[in-house]
């Protein structure tokens, strides 16, 4: 079985015209003047065994924060470093990520959910799940904990690279998961739940994907063929 890492993330960001480190730990987020290390607001968000991996999100003066069994939608005070929770996530509302972060565009919030291991779309004002398919995580049909991919977007599509070791071209929109293309990279190496993975996000430089199990390093070329 793969081994979970629990962990913090901190993160700078900008709003009310104010810098704040907001840093993320097992018991809650944070948001510190990056100078003093003084606190300027805190929220009680707890994942399940300390796994806080995922890097919050900001989408305007919102910022998603999810982790295995807990998620919320906070509000930035526009006006002095502050913030109130929209909503927080439940059974089967929102998404709940844990391994890989979710991207966050226009409205909806894209990201693998722990429990079902599917990819989803979710409405970013209430957390209401818009869509979800197990295509381009774990290629099934049957749900599976912890089924990841990992999310980079460029341009007007999205570069998935899952736990089979595919690298998968698709468009997410509020509607639906829409697959362009897909190439197997490399073996999964790794054990999780009885089925095999490969859990390391990828790497882009040079119109290349660099990628990495436990026995080899690939370079995969993304430029146009002439």
């Amino acid at each position: 079985r793969a081994a979970f890492l629990t962990g913090r993330h901190s993160w700078m960001i900008e709003h009310a015209g104010t810098k704040q480190l907001v840093i993320w730990h097992a018991e809650a987020v944070n948001s510190l003047d990056p100078r003093s290390g003084n606190v300027y607001w805190s929220a009680p968000l707890k994942p399940r065994f300390g796994m806080a991996i995922t890097t919050p999100r900001k989408l305007g003066p919102y910022l998603f924060v999810s982790g295995y069994g807990e998620a919320g939608l906070l509000q930035l005070d526009d006006a002095r470093p502050a913030a109130e929770v929209v909503w927080r996530g439940q059974p089967k509302t929102a998404i709940f990520c844990a391994n890989s972060t979710p991207f966050l565009e226009e409205g909806v919030i894209y990201g693998c959910d722990v429990e079902t291991g599917a990819l989803m779309g979710v409405r970013l004002e209430d957390g209401r799940r818009l869509w979800e398919t197990l295509e381009p995580t774990t290629g099934g049909q049957r749900r599976a904990r912890y089924g990841t991919a990992f999310l980079v977007k460029h341009a007007d599509r999205f570069f998935l690279f899952n736990e089979q070791g595919d690298l998968i071209l698709a468009k997410l929109s509020e509607q639906k998961y829409e697959e362009l293309d897909r190439f197997h990279v490399l073996e999964p190496t790794n054990q999780t739940f009885g089925r095999p993975v490969v859990w390391s996000h990828p790497a882009f430089a040079e119109q290349c994907l660099f990628a990495r199990n436990d026995r080899e390093l690939v370079c995969v070329s993304l430029a146009a063929s002439k």
